[in-house]
């Protein structure tokens, strides 16, 4: 929510109050993604060499922290600005939870466990998208502040109050988690061993430099392909920062175009749910699940998108279109 609320705040009021022309809020979109693919590689590197029931919480502190201080901006170059830093900021929380998962369960187990995280993600643009209309309605004018600042005020609390129960609840390595017993650490890391996954915790792998895996991680071929694929898939995930354009431009209100939003992530979900089940079922045939689900949502329904003119039917255009950037993580 803390990335995409800008969409939401920018129909509630933002865009007016900041002079917020399409330009200047498509280079705070652009300078957030920026901050994020500077800092991605540097905090998992972070990560690999710390606990990860303390970093990420210090991390959901730092962007909440941000998020809440955007209420403070009087300006869009201001905006612009912190959104850059907040990019730096939440730039490794879902590297680091793949990297995490990759760290406890087997290859086949994965797709299932990250369909979980990735849904917690497409629920938050359906929830954001309520809560965000709630607070803007609600609170417009409450105490002299307007409707806008309210949402990144309330979801930045959100976010820091979350990450007090973080140490309480997430587990670090399967060699090194301490609300484990000792049997129960070994049965995990004996669980990944048959599996042919190296642990963190491996003396190889755990006193190798960071600049030796950086080298390692980009010499195999494997990731060439799929960096060139996932870069075609994710310029589709900056349409979320457009949804309450969209629906707005569509005919809804400033307060429905928000609330309309919501079944667009509801569609994703239910589809991207069902994608990362059958991949697991089906292991070799994930890329063929992927690339014909993709193009199919993404590219036919693009095109019906741009080429039918009836609101209705834009509407559904655009939920199987959140669909195909949904499922990419199948």
């Amino acid at each position: 929510m803390d990335r995409s609320n800008v969409g939401n705040a920018r129909v509630a009021g933002m865009g007016d109050a900041l002079q917020l022309t399409d330009d200047r809020y498509y280079i705070a979109v652009v300078l957030f993604q920026i901050g994020y693919v500077v800092a991605e590689v540097p905090s998992n590197m972070i990560l690999a060499r710390s606990r990860p029931s303390l970093f990420l919480p210090a991390l959901m502190i730092f962007w909440g922290t941000v998020c809440a201080l955007i209420a403070l901006v009087q300006n869009w170059q201001q905006l612009v600005g912190l959104r850059f830093v907040l990019g730096i900021a939440e730039a490794g929380f879902s590297p680091a939870v793949m990297f995490i998962i990759s760290s406890w369960y087997k290859k086949h187990e994965q797709s299932k466990r990250f369909v979980v995280f990735h849904s917690a993600g497409i629920m938050s643009g359906a929830f954001g998208s309520i809560l965000a209309g709630a607070i803007t309605d609600g609170l417009d004018g409450s105490l002299g502040i307007a409707g806008w600042r309210w949402l990144f005020i309330i979801e930045g609390v959100i976010t820091v109050a979350a990450a007090f129960s973080v140490p309480f609840i997430l587990l670090d390595y399967p060699l090194t988690s301490k609300k484990l017993t000792e049997e129960q650490r070994q049965l995990a890391y004996s669980r990944l061993r048959a599996d042919g996954i190296t642990s963190r915790n491996d003396s190889a792998e755990h006193h190798i430099s960071h600049w030796a895996a950086f080298k390692h991680a980009v010499s195999n071929w494997r990731l060439i392909p799929l960096t060139l694929g996932y870069m075609v898939v994710i310029g589709s995930m900056s349409l979320a920062y457009f949804y309450p354009t969209f629906t707005k431009l569509l005919g809804y209100s400033t307060k429905d175009a928000q609330y309309m939003t919501a079944p667009i992530y509801g569609v994703a979900l239910v589809i991207a749910v069902t994608l990362c089940i059958v991949a697991d079922i089906v292991p070799n045939y994930r890329a063929i699940f992927t690339c014909g689900v993709l193009f199919f949502f993404g590219a036919l329904f693009c095109a019906l998108a741009a080429g039918i003119h009836h609101p209705k039917a834009r509407y559904a255009f655009l939920c199987f279109i959140n669909t195909a950037r949904s499922e990419v993580f199948a």
